[in-house]
């Protein structure tokens, strides 16, 4: 069986960066682990990795694990050297880093995952963070959120379906 592990991107440490990931995405069904590392697939034997922004560095430090069979970058900062060959899917808001200020870093970053690893690609509507309600914050319920477009959910689901 199959594990998908998802890893939320910049984090401070006195925040719950994997239960806010799991309400930015909407809590799809096909996510089993919501984590900050990948220190814990020691004892898995197949894992697709969601990463969203810096969770992609954490990735590709990790990307030579023959566990990994897969992985799903959204909006992801591009790593410095990555390995293994799993099928990746790409995925970028329309409004967020791949036409933003930061689209050259972006670019990059593509490119090195597609040197070595089969791409395939979505397209979002948003931005990279949004404006989310959190009832968990009751004293100031808006938050910055990561921009994961929720409409997405059944393809990324289905592509997990297709490379389990």
């Amino acid at each position: 069986m199959t594990t998908v592990i998802a890893l939320p991107g910049d984090h401070a440490p006195w925040q719950d960066a994997a239960r806010r990931l799991r309400v930015d995405m909407g809590q799809p069904n096909w996510v089993s682990v919501y984590s900050t590392t990948l220190s814990g697939i020691g004892t898995l034997e197949r894992v697709i990795v969601y990463c969203y922004s810096a969770g992609a560095v954490e990735l590709a430090e990790s990307s030579d694990d023959p566990r990994i069979v897969g992985a799903i970058i959204y909006e992801g900062e591009p790593p410095v050297e990555v390995f293994g060959e799993f099928p990746i899917l790409l995925i970028s808001n329309v409004d967020g880093l791949q036409n933003g200020p930061r689209r050259a870093r972006y670019l990059d970053g593509v490119q090195l995952w597609a040197a070595k690893h089969p791409i395939e690609s979505l397209m979002g509507n948003g931005r990279h963070v949004k404006r989310v309600w959190d009832w968990a914050r009751w004293w100031r319920p808006w938050r910055l959120g990561h921009g994961h477009d929720v409409g997405l959910n059944d393809a990324i689901g289905e592509w997990i379906k297709r490379h389990e």
